[in-house]
């Protein structure tokens, strides 16, 4: 163990930080035992009579005190926003009132998780949003023949995700249409075979109030609540 003088008078010790007091246990001033290298005289060079261990000095306590604090840091969190377009596709043929869902098993945050969803995604750059519901029902669905009955507005969801030790924040701008098919033939999905969208199998609820309560996520309720709104609305 190396043995240092004391710091000369002129020169003050750094401030600690709070959660470390000066003369915490965990850093004594003095080491419990006698240096190995106490046979020197106090003329040493290395002593120069002082035998306090070189981890007791307080500029070393405070480096320590900094490399855990570095250390044990949260994962950083990230703030970002996605901006989506989806639609709620009403089957005019057969049993009428018919909904189109999509649903997955899907990884998130570490366990599986059983998901009941509307058809949605991002919105391309310079893609309008009614074209970016449009295609983002074809590509989940398979469905490509919509036709868009009406706006049912816009809505903002907070969620966290975890990946490799990193926490984002994310705020999700979602904003629905009203549509109807115009062709019952089922095209396939276009989705990257890799990707989590390629989980999702087409489902489809007998009528809103069936979707209702089918669906995962209260955010997706409720434009399903909106939809019911606007038939009321138009039925009056």
């Amino acid at each position: 163990m190396f043995i240092v003088p004391n710091l000369p008078p002129h020169i003050s010790p750094p401030t600690f930080p709070p959660h470390v007091p000066p003369h915490s246990p965990a850093f004594p001033l003095h080491a419990p035992h006698r240096s190995p290298l106490s046979h020197q005289n106090n003329n040493s060079p290395i002593t120069n009579g002082d035998e306090r261990p070189f981890y007791s000095l307080p500029f070393i306590r405070y480096v320590w005190c900094n490399i855990t604090t570095t250390i044990h840091q949260p994962s950083v969190t990230i703030m970002k926003h996605r901006h989506t377009a989806g639609g709620i596709v009403l089957d005019p043929f057969g049993s009428a009132g018919r909904v189109l869902l999509i649903e997955r098993d899907v990884k998130r945050n570490g366990k599986m998780i059983h998901e009941i969803r509307l058809p949605k995604g991002k919105i391309e750059p310079g893609e309008t949003d009614e074209r970016a519901a449009q295609r983002e029902v074809a590509e989940e669905t398979g469905y490509p023949g919509t036709k868009i009955i009406d706006d049912l507005g816009r809505s903002q969801t907070p969620y966290i995700r975890q990946k490799k030790g990193k926490r984002t924040e994310l705020m999700r701008h979602e904003h629905y249409y009203l549509m109807g098919l115009t062709d019952r033939t089922y095209a396939g999905m276009d989705v990257d075979p890799d990707s989590e969208e390629a989980l999702f199998e087409v489902r489809w609820a007998k009528d809103m109030t069936h979707a209702l309560k089918r669906l995962t996520y209260d955010s997706e309720r409720e434009f399903i609540r909106r939809a019911m709104a606007w038939f009321d609305n138009i039925m009056d």
